[in-house]
């Protein structure tokens, strides 16, 4: 049993309350530090395939003990990460969600088991999710849309994204994503959401990237506003690798998929392409994989919630009131679609 946790990434080491996350003391380990560590009892810890992973990776090779990969859970925090505190983490010891080319956690938690009671707490957490009004990052307005037209959404991601590349995916599958919707949707309108730190100026996209003729009839959202507002009145959701597809499913939508997400490839979405062989064989070897599901598997099972200002451990149903009843307690303006930037 992990009575410790190790790191190279000082940055990662720093990360508020990651103790309580992981429910054990985190250590910074320098790369070339020869510390003595025990196999037992050591884990190291790397943030997704950032090009730190791949150094604590060799560290823990050498030292001969395992690792673990943390990223961003479903439901993160009120503002990106830039500039607020995770109040939620995913903790993977198989792989990390996002990396389609390799098996992961969150695979294996999609297909365990469920019992009786969880599935019946499974089936509410869509509702609930609704109810709320949450996304990963809630910080943005939460607008009251009046839409002249119907419209279909497209998800937008930053340029050079891990999540991309992993999840099978490239630069042209965005312009393949567009030129779906131009073909498939022709009697909708086209919105593109860019992704909020795009937005807060911190990076750039992949659609916004593209020739001004390929964006021609095509809106462009890029003011701070809460997604769900987008999500709540789209006739469709259109995406590469985004966490806003799944989201979109948990609204009940149709998904077309350009990428491999880890909700993709299940049969709850339209996939633009195959899904990897061990997904496939998972998705045999089980009952249905619903909606509910795969919300109990990516919020209960895979995500550790805190709260942030005490850095106390908490329940995903606690983070979600809390930040839920902060969309609540916000003021909706009602605002034309046409009129967003």
């Amino acid at each position: 049993m992990t009575n410790h946790y190790l790191t190279v990434s000082r940055a990662l080491a720093n990360t508020p309350g990651l103790a309580a996350f992981l429910g054990a003391p985190v250590r910074y380990l320098p790369a070339w530090c020869c510390w003595p560590v025990n196999t037992k009892q050591h884990t190291m810890l790397a943030w997704g395939r950032k090009a730190s992973a791949e150094k604590a990776e060799k560290v823990a090779q050498r030292c001969n003990i395992a690792m673990c990969y943390l990223e961003d859970a479903f439901l993160r925090s009120v503002g990106q990460g830039f500039d607020s505190a995770p109040c939620g983490l995913v903790v993977d010891d198989v792989g990390i969600y996002y990396d389609a080319r390799l098996p992961s956690k969150l695979e294996q938690l999609i297909v365990a088991d469920i019992t009786a009671t969880e599935r019946t707490e499974a089936e509410t957490l869509p509702t609930l999710w609704q109810q709320h009004r949450v996304s990963k990052y809630n910080n943005g307005q939460d607008y009251k849309l009046l839409v002249e037209q119907p419209y279909v959404l497209l998800i937008d991601q930053t340029l050079n994204d891990a999540s991309v590349a992993c999840g099978l995916a490239s630069a042209e599958s965005f312009a393949n994503m567009l030129q779906f919707a131009k073909e498939t949707f022709a009697g909708h309108k086209l919105i593109v959401k860019t992704h909020p730190d795009v937005v807060a100026g911190k990076k750039r996209g992949y659609l916004t990237e593209l020739a001004p003729a390929a964006l021609e009839g095509v809106q462009l959202v890029s003011e701070k506003l809460h997604v769900v507002a987008l999500i709540e009145h789209a006739s469709a959701v259109l995406t590469v690798t985004s966490q806003v597809g799944f989201e979109a499913l948990m609204w009940q939508k149709p998904v077309y998929v350009f990428g491999m997400p880890f909700y993709a490839g299940w049969g709850l979405t339209h996939d633009m392409q195959q899904s990897p062989q061990r997904r496939q064989l998972l998705r045999q070897q089980t009952t249905e994989v619903d909606i509910a599901r795969l919300a109990y598997a990516a919020l209960i099972r895979y995500g550790r919630y805190i709260l942030v200002e005490t850095e106390q451990a908490c329940s995903f149903y606690q983070l979600l009131q809390l930040l839920g009843k902060g969309r609540a307690d916000a003021e909706r303006p009602t605002r034309r679609l046409s009129t967003l930037r």
